[in-house]
């Protein structure tokens, strides 16, 4: 995941190009991240700064949507694919 400061710098430019104080200057910002599968990466930073560094304490945080992809579009065009793929999730590591 990116460190938020990313996040609000292309807040700030938008907002810039725009012209407006809207989130993004009022235009549509499509990100594709899952912000709970990895943090930003923070040198020698604490547990406390890693959050903070993170896009969900973002101030912006709260005008984002969230959407969730249930299904990959793989997954529908190579059933096969999608069959192999979720037996690899079923194994144990030993």
């Amino acid at each position: 995941m990116a460190h938020r400061s990313a996040l609000e710098c292309v807040n700030e430019l938008l907002q810039a190009i725009a012209g407006k104080e809207e989130p993004f200057g009022d235009k549509i910002f499509l990100g594709i991240s899952d912000l709970h599968q990895t943090a930003p990466s923070v040198h020698f930073a604490s547990k406390t700064e890693i959050i903070e560094a993170s896009i969900v304490s973002s101030p912006l945080r709260p005008s984002i949507s969230m959407l969730c992809l249930y299904q990959s579009r793989r997954d529908l065009c190579d059933p096969e694919y999608a069959r192999w793929f979720d037996e690899i999730g079923q194994v144990s590591v030993s």
